[in-house]
């Protein structure tokens, strides 16, 4: 929790005092924009691109004087790689190049495709005001835990399987008692 809070803070930090678009992982995502998890670090407007495709590289620079120009609204602007971060390529269902998101007061906004030529200025004003006209949609959990995936496991394979999850689960649980309760011997 600290780390993630230490991890947080020092992104914004250098957000604010760059004013260049953060890049965002797999890892640091949620830890930053809180996108499914409260929000409370402010507006975000997430850029899903590869650098393997033209139209990327081609809204680089509206994108960079983009993030300058909504820092005064408190409006934070970044990027996710898809080729390195596949889990939020999943999460986020990104199926084209470049797929922008805003994420405002725990839901999310899809920006509609537009030419590369007036990205920018559509984008603006969507994500100062056009979104309310569009459809807001809720943001897709953080992936799973150990125990979701073995609940999921359960409901799939049935009776036996359940109780084999339960089994499994009272194993670990076990073994992790012994462990905690076994005196350290010099």
């Amino acid at each position: 929790m600290l780390k993630q809070t230490l991890l947080t803070l020092a992104v914004i930090t250098a957000h604010v005092c760059t004013a260049q678009p953060t890049q965002l992982t797999d890892d640091s995502f949620e830890a930053v924009t809180q996108a499914a998890t409260g929000q409370t670090t402010g507006v975000w407007v997430v850029k899903f691109c590869s650098d393997t495709h033209q139209v990327c590289r081609d809204v680089k620079g509206g994108w960079d004087r983009l993030a300058t120009e909504l820092l005064d609204q408190q409006i934070f602007l970044a990027e996710v790689d898809t080729d390195k971060s596949p889990q939020l390529t999943k999460r986020f269902h990104i199926r084209k190049h470049p797929t922008i998101l805003l994420f405002r007061n725990q839901k999310m906004y899809v920006f509609p495709a537009t030419a590369v030529s007036d990205m920018m200025v559509g984008l603006r004003l969507f994500v100062t005001s056009g979104y309310e006209s569009a459809h807001a949609t809720a943001v897709p959990p953080t992936s799973p835990g150990l125990l979701e995936h073995l609940f999921e496991a359960a409901r799939h394979l049935g009776y036996i399987g359940t109780v084999a999850v339960i089994l499994a689960m009272l194993g670990i649980f076990a073994s992790l008692g012994v462990a905690i309760a076994k005196p350290k011997t010099d």
